[in-house]
């Protein structure tokens, strides 16, 4: 029950983080350096100077604010450039301009109104990054990713704006504040996607609710881990294609690695780390495609990339791996599994889970 001096949370976001609460205990989230939230790259350091199928619902109940958020009107926030930005401490219509940042206010109970997006792609792009009960109709597309239009935004009557300290948005943030208290959290790359929702959680006073988050993430990989048995004894491969001459493999440092990680798999020499400082990938053409195999391989692949992956399918050097010829092969979405947040987390522990025949 929430305090009668915090704004209560809303039957449809209530259900969501009633539903079924994991293990309690929050894990140390590790910070990778890595990609953004699409490419696998490191984020541009900013100059502070002179200063971002079906996903299944968050479970975690929410937590009564500090006495602090309470009683006050704002929460202060200090950004990557060293500013005070005085947060609401009840938003109710929060404009969010990083995909991961929207994925982490949903799923910690908070209202979002607009959002950058693709006006012209199903659900605007966002699937991946909301849960799968959300209201797109009342979701207003401000801009596509790192381009936010500032006339939308203004149009949107936010109260909180909000997304990640990434080049494309810390370069706007003079013409955002204007328009409403704007708060650019922590982001480093693909591997940032759990420290980004604690961040987010700590700087508008609901750690508890990232607590729960995490507790329901780390039983689902358990689950997972689980229904396969001895994880550990299986080097599994997990491979992306990005073109019909360029394939990479992702390696712990990235998203979908790290939930490899986190169910306990081996992992190929090969593909362990990366070969650029700058990337959580390793990027390879066919002529290292050795490099691909492994006891089991996952392989991921964006509707856009399908003709790609039947040209490489076909090759004779894909043919020849020994997980191929066993038969050992599996193939996911790619917009899934790449999303970076906690959607798409539990989207891949739902489908290793489905498969765990076929993997063990």
């Amino acid at each position: 029950m929430h305090p009668p001096t915090r704004r209560p949370i809303s039957p449809l976001t209530r259900r969501r983080f009633l539903s079924g609460i994991g293990s309690a205990g929050l894990a140390a989230g590790f910070l990778a350096a890595c990609g953004d939230d699409g490419d696998g790259r490191v984020a541009t350091p900013v100059d502070t100077a002179t200063a971002g199928g079906t996903a299944t619902t968050a479970t975690a109940s929410a937590a009564a604010p500090s006495a602090t958020a309470t009683e006050a009107a704002t929460l202060p926030f200090v950004d990557y450039a060293g500013r005070e930005v005085q947060i609401p401490t009840h938003p109710t219509a929060i404009s969010a301009l990083w995909r991961p940042t929207l994925s982490s206010l949903t799923l910690l109970g908070f209202p979002v109104t607009s959002a950058t997006g693709d006006e012209a792609a199903p659900r605007y792009g966002l699937a991946q990054y909301l849960p799968a009960d959300f209201d797109f109709d009342a979701l207003t597309i401000v801009g596509s990713n790192r381009e936010p239009d500032f006339e939308k935004v203004a149009a949107a009557s936010p109260d909180l704006i909000a997304g990640a300290d990434v080049s494309g948005l810390t370069d706007i943030y003079d013409q955002l504040a204007p328009i409403a208290p704007t708060a650019l959290f922590p982001w480093s790359g693909t591997g940032a996607w759990r420290t980004h929702l604690e961040k987010v959680a700590s700087a508008l006073a609901v750690d508890e609710r990232a607590v729960e988050v995490v507790a329901d993430y780390q039983a689902r990989a358990e689950r997972a881990r689980a229904a396969i048995g001895d994880v550990g004894s299986l080097s599994v491969s997990l491979v992306r294609i990005q073109s019909a001459e360029e394939l990479r493999l992702e390696t712990p440092l990235g998203f979908p690695g790290s939930i490899l990680q986190d169910i306990g798999f081996g992992r190929p020499e090969a593909q362990v780390t990366p070969e650029e400082a700058d990337r959580d990938f390793i990027s390879i053409s066919l002529e290292r495609i050795r490099d691909c195999d492994g006891d089991v391989i996952f392989v991921m692949v964006s509707p856009s990339k399908d003709d790609a992956w039947r040209s490489i399918e076909s090759n004779a050097l894909w043919q020849g791996l020994s997980a191929v010829q066993a038969g050992r092969v599996l193939v996911f979405d790619y917009d899934w599994w790449g999303a970076s947040n906690y959607y798409g987390a539990y989207r891949i522990l739902d489908d290793i889970e489905a498969h765990a025949e076929g993997i063990a």
